[in-house]
């Protein structure tokens, strides 16, 4: 999980669940918590 790219002031991340790229083409599953916090719950219902 991931929270700092919803940190952006300007810009609102579009996506909370994507597959992050790496340059090497390796790829990870990550998930940004909607509520936008490192204190979010990781409950299913909170996994859209």
């Amino acid at each position: 999980m991931t929270i700092k790219l919803s940190w952006n002031e300007h810009n609102q991340f579009p996506h909370h669940t994507f597959i992050w790229e790496g340059i090497d083409g390796s790829k990870v599953l990550v998930h940004m918590p909607p509520e936008g916090n490192y204190n979010s719950d990781a409950t299913p219902l909170s996994i859209k």
